[in-house]
């Protein structure tokens, strides 16, 4: 299910407005991330019904995890372990079946059921893992804050990255707040604009321009107008996305940082490289390229740095294409 189809505007939000605000009457913070995680896991069963008990089992997993990380003995080989267990999720999902075509031929091209979302999920845990190994955070409190965290629908698809110590105050109490409410219906109904009647408008010429280069058919100037209308779906469906699950999370009483700053007006490709995909490319710096050394050692050693951690990157944006190309899930362009 993604935000800008009717199931969700006319069925699933209705639903989440009336659970969280008859929560909010009550008062209660355990009865507001209830009905919340009670509303995540409906959003994801409604697309993937199958997949549902690895998302809650994973929530469990890393809860789990991160609250012996503090008792344990060897904290080092801990995080290792718990860090290696959910990148193996992620890899077994994502490329075992392009891995085990190198050995089977008969697998070339074959179809693999990715979860929804599983690359947002991964890093999730993983970004808390590390936190809490760190010390820069403790461990949640109760399995409900983290599960309503890790598995909270707004982040849950496509992103933002979004760290814990970010929502751990407003998964603590967050009492009704008319101001930012009204902030998030605005976010959501400007992001609902630009990816229906912008993106969704110009994927259409850009569709048709892949169709025709498929088919050897495509002139200079299709070609042109293509690139364009490419250039305009990718931008606005991003930016539409991001703006919608900053205002649902917000209408919910959540505070999500910006995910996209107009990377099309950046002055460099470094500017650029920070204005797209915001919390990802902070996820990357935090927990990939400054433990690997960043720029602190010689010159080879910060551009081995940056070819490791954009090779990986590129790595991950293009599982999800291969998955898509193959016919087995049918992505947006903001993420996998």
């Amino acid at each position: 299910m993604v935000f800008a189809s009717l199931s969700f505007i006319f069925i699933l939000l209705p639903l989440f407005l009336v659970v969280d605000f008859s929560a909010r009457l009550a008062n209660s913070a355990v009865l507001r991330n209830s009905g919340l995680l009670f509303i995540s896991l409906l959003f994801y069963t409604w697309g993937e019904a199958a997949n549902v008990f690895l998302l809650f089992g994973l929530g469990i997993v890393n809860y789990a995890a991160g609250n012996y990380l503090p008792k344990s003995k060897n904290p080092r080989r801990c995080i290792a372990i718990f860090v290696a267990v959910n990148l193996a999720v992620l890899i077994g999902f994502k490329y075992a079946c392009w891995l085990l075509a190198f050995v089977i031929p008969a697998l070339v091209g074959k179809k693999a059921s990715l979860p929804l979302g599983i690359s947002f999920f991964t890093f999730h845990a993983i970004s808390y893992l590390i936190d809490v190994h760190r010390r820069h955070i403790a461990p949640a409190k109760t399995a409900l804050d983290f599960l309503t965290y890790f598995c909270m629908f707004p982040h849950l698809v496509a992103g933002p990255i979004v760290r814990y110590a970010q929502v751990r105050d407003d998964l603590a109490g967050r009492g009704p707040n008319r101001d930012l409410f009204s902030f998030g219906l605005y976010r959501f109904l400007v992001g609902l604009n630009k990816k229906v009647i912008i993106a969704n408008s110009v994927a259409v010429m850009a569709d048709s321009a892949f169709l025709m280069s498929a088919g050897g058919h495509l002139h200079f100037f299709d070609a042109w107008l293509g690139i364009m209308a490419y250039a305009v779906q990718i931008y606005f469906d991003f930016s539409g996305y991001s703006d919608m699950a900053i205002g649902l999370a917000a209408m919910a009483g959540f505070h999500f940082d910006e995910n996209f700053r107009r990377p099309y007006s950046s002055a460099s490709i470094r500017e650029f490289w920070r204005r797209w995909h915001i919390s990802l490319s902070s996820w990357l710096r935090d927990y990939l390229y400054i433990p690997l050394g960043g720029n602190k050692g010689s010159r080879q050693a910060t551009y081995r740095n940056l070819l490791i951690v954009f090779a990986l990157c590129g790595l991950w944006a293009w599982g999800g294409r291969y998955l898509s190309s193959v016919g087995a899930v049918a992505w947006p362009v903001s993420g996998y």
